[in-house]
C-alpha cells in the first residue's frame, strides 16, 4: 500500500513538473522578451491623437520590432495636471517594464514627471516642452525639439536681420513659459542692438475678461514691432486689440501662435463683422515644423501620414515621430538584456541616447539630423511662418543648419550682419529664401505616349521678396527636350512687400511612360523646374500656398481623362568636390530646390473596350467555335498573332505588358485545344 502511494506521489509530481515547464517555464525562459515604451500626453486632445497616430505609424513601418524583439507600446493620459503627470510617473517607472518614456506635452507636466524619472532612472524623450529646465538638471530627460532659449534668440535673429527693426515691444505673461521667451529675447536683443521701447506683463491670474489693454494701447504709434511672448489664448487677444487700432503693427507671435487653438480663438474673440482673416492676416509666428519646407524625408513622412490617416500630420506629430525614431535607434545600440534587467537596460539605453552627440552620429529626422549637446537638447532653426488670412504659410525667407566644413569662412562676418547667416550656440545656420512658385493654364498642344513627349504651353510664376534677386536666366526646366528661355514677362505685380511675375511658356517635355498594366495603365505628365546656379540652402522654389488648383485644358487629350495632380517641392542632387582636397575621395552632393507639377492620366472606358475586350472577346468566341469547326484554330491563332504584333508595334517597350499574358494565355488555350482535338479524333499519334 505505502509503495502505491509512493509511487501515485511521484507520477503526480512528475505530471505538476511536466506541466510547470509547459505553462510557466515557456513563457518565462522560451518565451522571446518584448520591449515596452510609454507615451504620455493628452490623448483625448487632437493634438494627442495626432501623437499618438505618428508614433503608431513608426512603429508600424519597422513591424513593431528592433533586434528580434516585439515592440509594446502604452498610452497614458497625464489630463495636462502636473500631480496626474506624477502619478502616471510614478506607475511606468515602478509597476511596468517600460524601458523609455515619450512625452510629455506640457512643461509643468514634464517637469513634474522628470523628478519622479530622474530619481527611478527612466530615460524621457519630450518632443514639445520647451522650458529649459526640463532638460537642463536632468541626465535622464532629453529633447527634439528646440527649446524657449533657441526659440527666443531665433526670434531676435529674425527680426533684426530680416525684418530689418532695430527696436521691439514686448507683451509677456507672468507664467514660466511667458518670462522665460521673455528673459531670453531680452538678452538676445540686447545683443543684436535692438532697443526695447516697451514691456508690459500680464497677470492672467485675473479673469482674462478683465484684462485692460488700454495702457497699452494709448501709447502706440503706427509701425512698431510687437513680440507677443504668450500662450495662444491671450495672444489672440492682444492680436485682435492691436488690429482694432486700425494702426499698421508688425506683429511676430511664438510657437503658440501656429497651432489650431490661437485660430479657435481668434474666431471665438472676433467682433462682429470680422473674421479670422483680417485679424489673422499678417502676423509673424515661429513654428518647430512646417511641411512646405520640409526635407526629402519630411515630404515622405507627410505623403505616408496623409495616406494612412486621411489628414496632414500636425508639427508635433512630425516632432514625436522623430522622438520615436530617435528612441528606436537607441534602443538598437543599446545591447539590452532581458525584462528581468530593467534598471540597466533603462540605463543602457540612457547612455545610449547620450552618444548621439555629434553631426557624425546625428539620426536623420524628419525634422532635421538630431542630436544632443551637453543638456540633451538640440539646436536647430525653427520655422517662420506668416498667415495670409487665415493661411499659415512659410515666411520668404527661412533658415536652415548648414556644415561650416562646406562654407567659406571668408566674409563670414559681413555675411551676418546682412543676415545671410547667424550662428546660434556655435551652429551655423544659412538664410533660405522662399520663391512661391505656380504653374497654370496648361494647354496639351501634343501628346505622343510612344515617342515619350508631350508639347505643353502653359503660365509660370514666381511670388518672391521684393528684396530677393529674382534671375529668370537661372530657371532651368528639368524634363524639358531643349532649352527653354523665358523671356518677358506677360504680367508683373508689386506692393510693399513682395514681387509676382508671370511667364509665358512653350515647350517638349520628356514623358516617362509605363505600359506594364496595359489597358489599365496611367500615365503622367511632369514639368519640373529648378534654379540651375544657386543650391537648396539659397532658394527653395515652394508650391504657392495661395493657390488651390491648376486649370488644366482638356481639348487635344483624346482617349484620355485627367485622374488627379500633384504640385510639390524635393530636390536634385548632383556630386562634386567643390574643389575642396577633403572631398576629392568621397564626393560632397550639391542639391537644387526642385518644383514639380505632375499630372496623372487613365484611358478612357471606350478605349479600354475597344482595346481589350472586344479583341480578346472576339478571340476566345472563335476559340469556342474552333472546338466544332477545326480550320478555326488557324484564324484564331493568326489573329492573336497579328493583335499581339500590333500591340508591340503602337506600344513599344522592352519589357512584358499586362495584356501580353491574357495573350500568352490564348496562345496556351490553342495549344490545349489542338491536342485535345488531336487526340479525340485521332485517338492519339501513332
Amino acid at each position: 500500500m505505502k509503495n502505491k502511494i509512493a509511487i501515485i506521489i511521484a507520477i503526480t509530481a512528475l505530471l505538476i513538473l511536466i506541466l510547470y515547464s509547459l505553462f510557466f517555464l515557456q513563457t518565462t525562459l522560451f518565451a522571446k522578451d518584448k520591449i515596452y515604451l510609454a507615451l504620455v500626453g493628452p490623448a483625448k486632445t487632437e493634438s494627442g491623437q495626432s501623437i499618438i497616430r505618428a508614433v503608431r505609424m513608426y512603429l508600424e513601418n519597422i513591424n513593431h520590432e528592433v533586434n528580434g524583439k516585439k515592440i509594446e507600446l502604452f498610452y497614458y493620459d497625464d489630463i495636462e495636471d502636473e500631480k496626474s503627470a506624477e502619478e502616471t510617473a510614478l506607475k511606468i517607472s515602478n509597476k511596468t517594464k517600460s524601458l523609455l518614456v515619450l512625452g510629455h506635452y506640457y512643461n509643468l507636466t514634464s517637469l513634474a514627471a522628470g523628478i519622479v524619472y530622474k530619481r527611478n532612472g527612466v530615460p524621457a524623450i519630450t518632443a514639445s516642452s520647451t522650458a529649459e529646465e526640463v532638460t537642463s538638471n536632468n541626465e535622464w530627460y532629453f529633447r527634439t525639439i528646440p527649446n524657449n532659449r533657441i526659440q527666443a534668440i531665433f526670434i531676435a535673429n529674425y527680426i533684426s536681420r530680416i525684418l530689418k527693426k532695430n527696436s521691439v515691444n514686448i507683451i509677456f505673461e507672468d507664467d514660466d513659459y511667458s518670462l522665460s521667451l521673455f528673459s531670453n529675447f531680452e538678452k538676445a536683443a540686447m545683443r543684436q542692438g535692438i532697443a526695447i521701447k516697451n514691456k508690459w506683463k500680464i497677470n492672467t491670474s485675473q479673469d482674462e475678461d478683465n484684462i485692460s489693454l488700454e495702457p497699452i494701447l494709448k501709447s502706440l504709434s503706427g509701425g512698431e514691432v510687437f513680440f507677443l511672448a504668450t500662450h495662444a489664448s491671450l495672444g489672440a487677444k492682444l492680436a485682435i486689440s492691436l488690429k482694432n487700432t486700425g494702426k499698421q503693427f508688425t506683429i511676430f507671435g511664438d510657437d503658440e501662435f501656429s497651432s489650431k487653438i490661437f485660430l479657435d480663438k481668434l474666431k471665438e474673440y472676433s467682433e462682429e463683422g470680422k473674421g479670422i482673416d483680417y485679424y489673422s492676416d499678417g502676423i509673424y509666428c515661429v513654428t518647430p515644423y512646417m511641411s512646405a519646407i520640409a526635407s526629402d524625408k519630411g515630404h515622405q513622412f507627410e505623403k505616408q501620414f496623409i495616406s494612412t490617416y486621411g489628414k496632414k500630420p500636425s508639427w508635433e506629430a512630425a516632432c514625436y515621430y522623430d522622438a520615436v525614431m530617435v528612441a528606436i535607434e537607441a534602443i538598437k545600440r543599446a545591447d539590452i538584456k532581458g525584462t528581468r534587467y530593467l534598471i540597466e537596460n533603462r540605463r543602457k539605453i540612457k547612455d545610449a541616447l547620450d552618444g548621439f552627440f555629434s553631426p557624425e552620429n546625428a539620426i536623420r529626422g524628419v525634422t532635421e539630423d538630431i542630436y544632443f549637446n551637453r543638456q540633451r537638447d538640440i539646436t536647430r532653426p525653427y520655422s517662420i511662418a506668416k498667415y495670409s488670412g487665415k493661411n499659415l504659410v512659410a515666411s520668404f525667407v527661412q533658415y536652415r543648419t548648414v556644415s561650416q566644413e562646406t562654407e567659406d569662412s571668408e566674409g563670414l562676418f559681413e555675411k551676418i550682419f546682412k543676415g545671410e547667416k547667424i550662428i546660434i550656440d556655435s551652429k551655423l545656420m544659412k538664410s533660405t529664401h522662399i520663391v512661391n512658385t505656380w504653374i497654370d493654364e496648361i494647354d496639351f498642344n501634343n501628346i505622343d505616349f510612344n515617342k515619350s513627349f508631350c508639347a505643353l504651353t502653359f503660365n509660370v510664376s514666381f511670388r518672391y521678396a521684393n528684396n530677393f534677386n529674382f534671375d529668370s536666366a537661372a530657371i532651368e526646366f528639368k524634363n524639358s527636350l531643349e532649352p527653354i528661355i523665358l523671356g518677358k514677362p506677360v504680367s508683373l505685380s508689386k506692393n510693399d512687400i513682395e514681387t509676382t511675375i508671370v511667364y509665358k511658356v512653350n515647350g517638349i517635355f520628356k514623358l516617362m511612360v509605363d505600359y506594364s498594366s496595359y489597358p489599365f495603365d496611367s500615365q503622367t505628365i511632369a514639368i519640373r523646374l529648378q534654379n540651375k546656379r544657386d543650391t537648396i540652402d539659397k532658394v527653395i522654389y515652394l508650391p504657392d500656398e495661395l493657390k488651390n488648383k491648376v486649370t488644366l485644358s482638356q481639348n487635344s487629350i483624346k482617349g484620355w481623362d485627367i485622374k488627379s495632380q500633384m504640385i510639390f517641392e524635393n530636390f536634385s542632387t548632383k556630386e562634386s568636390s567643390l574643389g575642396l582636397p577633403r572631398f576629392f575621395d568621397s564626393k560632397y552632393r550639391i542639391n537644387h530646390s526642385l518644383f514639380n507639377i505632375e499630372i496623372q492620366m487613365k484611358r478612357k472606358l471606350y478605349v479600354i473596350i475597344l482595346n481589350l475586350f472586344l479583341p480578346i472577346a472576339a478571340l476566345l468566341t472563335g476559340l469556342y467555335f474552333a472546338l466544332s469547326y477545326p480550320l478555326i484554330f488557324l484564324m484564331v491563332f493568326l489573329g492573336t498573332l497579328s493583335y499581339h504584333l500590333y500591340l508591340l508595334f503602337i506600344l513599344p517597350c522592352n519589357y512584358i505588358m499586362g495584356i501580353e499574358y491574357l495573350i500568352f494565355g490564348i496562345y496556351l488555350l490553342i495549344c490545349i485545344f489542338l491536342l485535345r482535338w488531336k487526340f479525340t479524333n485521332h485517338g492519339g499519334y501513332s
